[in-house]
């Protein structure tokens, strides 16, 4: 941002668009909003000076400098009867021009009020952001002057208190004593032939051993990574001062160290803020905010989140007042409600169903309030078991096949149990699900191009395995026009007893308006409810008819036990009632996942729905609440009902899902889409695929267009990576083999066995099927690909954030396979990651990391 700019800003010169602008770009660059907010400081300083009422001229000393002006030489020039020059030198009254020294006086002042301003800003500005001054010495003699702790707020003039705080761990300057200068900083040794800055594509003329060393110079140093030997994987970026053992203030700085500064507080604060606001943790938000407001007393970005906070918490809390006033009246008004003798099972059109009772009769009725009173709240998760991919050799299994992963539901469980200070479980934390959480820069195709997604594929150091590589494939969806297709969606609520909490059934209420509003005529809503039985509270309603819908919502409240198989076999009868050709058909589920009434297993409940599948009608699962999350559960269903499945735990999440992804949500571009990636013997020793342990296909089932595969929605980002071991390890480098080689057998493939393709120099042939939506005939995408060498710092930024996130889950489920990494290296790689971030969820995940690491560390 410009200098001129930030004036103007700070003087209020801008017009009111240019002030929104510049206030947005200063909200992205806490560096750039200290120090606008310091000038404008400054101006409203000199302006209240200038201003001051203090200084103005009295009445009376307005009087007298008239009397004097018209007593001037010039002004009684025409009333003197002799002239001035014929009196006497000493009688003449030289009367001083007071306007012009007046002026001259404001002028110099104005001056000196700026000079002192400018130079008290600067010195305040030296002190956040002075950086270490490092000198290397070997004399007792040196002495090493640190400054005093200075208190921001003292001041100018004021003579410095002693104080209690630890002086600044800076090198301000150092006294030689006399004779002895000081010995210059040892520079790096330079490697013969090499230029410095010739570390990408310009390497290529260089020695391979050379070359081969500046890229790990480069990346060791960019992101902390360890090639094996210890000395080259200490952190390069910290300076060490080297003292001798008899000097201890220099002996206490021997240990490298980190100064945090003021804009690092701030811009660490206002994520941690922001985080908090989103995953509505509303009291911490507003202390952090707070926390940010006492570093930085002008921020604004901390005083409006404040206010978008508070705004957020009293929405919450009026959503669960009114609901827990509903079910409240429900429960007064129970006892002379007429009950209706409806069978189980039977569609009930235009009812507000309230309770089991509503459907079972008299009977049914005291059964409900019977369980209802031996209910008990549980505090049960269930997770499907992980066992991680291991490395699979090359020569014996060189295909790897898989079925695509759009699910995000893993990385909003994982936030929630951070923000809660608690470390998830290791099988909730699905590395697939948590790269795929974020969308991506990368452009689909055009909408002319006769595929409906495009691929790219990258390979570059692995973070956590220097030696190895990582292969990055890349999927992205194709965006659809404006003017999207007509919907026929079922809203299948889960209104059981165990959905009677706030982050249950009011966030259900919450989410399911978001996308009501976002309804149009072309679309038709039905609502099915169930608990102990199942029924229709909204008959098929045009999508314009908001106040219906909205009606039917707020009417819902909880209670009874949890029949689910009962309300998905009458929730996709109505779909298919109302089938839309060409349309989108989808049944969306909000439930907790806690079916414990008719067919609650995962196997049976799999059937059911691969049946229903069959019917053209998709399954979207949203899933609520914890205590007892079946995890399990859902992600079952969502797979086997060619649908997506999403965990929310906020209203922001809601948003996310429903509104900015709405069109990924509902309508599928591709279906069945599954990978199959070939090595290649004579380039790779071994690979593992990273996640996706649950969605693995044996080799046959890739040209097999009746195995089941995931969906792509529209605009849908999805990644797999690789860990590759490459087969021209230096000595020292390689595996362990699992299997040592046979003494009496000959390797199962030889150099002389290979095809010629092995000698092309690919890596790895990466091959895609698909389906479309309406198609059971599936299409092939096959792209050869080859590894130029890239370094992690030449990588793209897709590429270091999804080594970052992947990273992430390595480390918070203590994998095996986590090798050499760090926090920090996981921090420096989303940083660089990060992008333009429009929509702040990456900005969240540094949110995550540091609490993350500090559960870990603390342990």
């Amino acid at each position: 941002m410009k200098p001129e700019q930030i004036t103007a800003w700070a003087l209020d010169e801008a017009s009111a668009e240019e002030r929104q602008q510049l206030e947005a770009a200063l909200l992205e660059n806490p560096q750039d909003k200290l120090k606008a907010d310091d000038t404008k400081a400054f101006c409203d300083f000199l302006l209240s000076e200038l201003r001051d009422d203090s200084l103005a001229l009295t009445d009376k000393q307005r009087e007298q400098l008239v009397r004097q002006a018209s007593n001037s030489p010039e002004a009684g020039a025409t009333h003197a009867p002799q002239s001035a020059s014929r009196l006497p030198l000493a009688n003449v009254t030289r009367t001083p021009q007071t306007k012009w020294r007046i002026g001259i006086i404001a002028h110099f002042a104005l001056a000196a009020c700026v000079t002192l301003g400018g130079f008290w800003t600067w010195q305040l500005y030296f002190l956040k952001h002075a950086a270490r001054q490092v000198a290397v010495f070997d004399d007792p003699g040196f002495k090493v002057n640190l400054p005093m702790a200075i208190d921001s707020k003292m001041k100018p003039g004021q003579p410095a208190e002693k104080t209690k705080k630890p002086p600044l761990p800076m090198i301000m300057a150092m006294e030689p004593p006399a004779g002895k200068p000081l010995a210059p900083a040892p520079l790096p040794t330079a490697v013969a032939g090499v230029p410095a800055m010739a570390l990408n594509k310009e390497q290529k003329q260089l020695p391979r051993g050379d070359g081969a060393k500046l890229k790990q110079i480069q990346d060791q140093n960019a992101y902390a990574l360890n090639f094996g030997d210890k000395k080259e994987a200490m952190a390069a970026d910290l300076p060490v001062v080297h003292a001798s053992p008899s000097s201890t203030t220099a002996a206490a700085t021997s240990t490298p160290f980190s100064l945090p500064t003021a804009t690092d507080k701030v811009q660490s604060g206002l994520l941690l803020a922001n985080g908090s606001a989103e995953s509505g943790n509303y009291d911490a938000a507003i202390g952090q905010y707070q926390n940010v407001l006492r570093t930085d007393p002008y921020n604004a970005a901390a005083r409006r989140g404040i206010e978008a906070t508070e705004k957020k918490r009293m929405g919450y809390f009026k959503t669960a007042y009114d609901h827990q006033r509903t079910k409240m009246l429900a429960q007064v008004a129970e006892p002379w409600a007429e009950q209706v003798p409806v069978q189980a099972g039977s569609v009930v059109m235009g009812k507000d169903v309230k309770t089991d009772a509503f459907y079972l009769g008299s009977n049914g009725g005291a059964e409900y309030r019977k369980r209802e009173a031996q209910s008990q709240p549980s505090t049960r998760e269930s997770y499907t078991r992980i066992i991680e991919n291991e490395l699979k050799d090359v020569a014996r299994v060189p295909l790897s096949t898989l079925s695509i992963d759009v699910d995000t539901a893993s990385y909003a469980n994982v936030r929630r149990f951070l923000n809660q200070n608690m470390i998830p479980p290791p099988d909730a934390v699905r590395i697939e699900e948590l790269v795929n959480y974020f969308p991506t820069a990368e452009e689909g195709p055009a909408h002319d191009a006769k595929e409906p997604f495009g691929v790219r594929i990258e390979l570059a150091p692995c973070p956590w395995q220097p030696m190895h590589r990582l292969a990055r494939i890349a999927i992205k969806g194709r965006e659809l026009d404006k003017d999207r297709k007509a919907s026929n969606l079922v809203f299948l609520v889960d209104v059981s007893g165990s959905m009677n909490e706030p982050t249950k059934l009011p966030l259900v209420q919450q989410s399911l308006r978001l996308l009501t509003e976002q309804l149009g005529e072309g679309d038709r809503v039905t609502m099915v409810v169930y608990a102990g039985s199942s029924g229709v509270v909204l008959p098929p309603t045009s999508g314009e008819k908001k106040e219906a819908i909205l009606g039917a919502i707020n009417r819902l409240s909880a209670g009874g036990s949890t029949h689910g198989s009962a309300g998905i076999k009458l929730a996709y009868e109505q779909a298919v009632a109302v089938f839309i050709k060409g349309g989108v058909n989808r049944v969306i589920l909000c439930t907790d996942g806690d079916f414990n009434v008719g067919v609650s297993s995962p196997d049976e409940l799999e059937k059911l729905i691969k049946d229903k599948a069959k019917t053209g009608v998709f399954l979207s699962v949203l899933g609520f609440g914890c205590g007892n999350l079946q995890d399990r559960t859902m992600e079952t269903l969502a797979d086997k009902g060619n649908g997506n499945y999403a965990y929310i735990d906020s209203l922001s999440e809601a948003r996310k899902v429903l509104v900015e992804q709405m069109s990924g949500t509902l309508e599928t571009i591709a279906k069945d889409v599954k990978i199959q990636v070939e090595f290649n013997p004579a380039a790779v020793r071994s690979y593992r695929l990273i996640g996706y342990e649950n969605r693995l296909l044996a080799k046959e089932d890739f040209n097999d267009d009746t195995k089941d595969a995931g969906e792509i929605g529209a605009g849908h980002s999805v990644v797999a990576l690789y860990e590759i071991v490459p087969a021209n390890l230096p000595p020292g480098a390689e595996p362990r083999q699992a299997v040592d080689n046979l003494k009496y057998q000959a390797p199962a493939i030889s150099p002389s066995q290979l095809a010629e393709a092995a000698k092309s120099g690919e890596m790895m042939t990466v091959k895609l099927r698909y389906k479309a939506p309406d198609s059971d005939l599936s299409k092939l995408i096959e792209i050869p690909t080859k590894d130029e060498g890239k370094t992690l710092t030449a990588s793209s930024e897709e590429f270091k954030f999804s080594a970052a996130v992947a990273g992430f889950g390595l480390l918070l489920r203590d994998s095996s396979y986590k090798g050499t990494l760090s926090w920090e290296t996981v921090r420096r790689l989303a940083l660089d990651g990060k992008g333009a971030d429009k929509l702040g969820y990456r900005g969240e995940f540094f949110q995550l990391i540091d609490k993350a690491r500090g559960l870990k560390e603390t342990r």
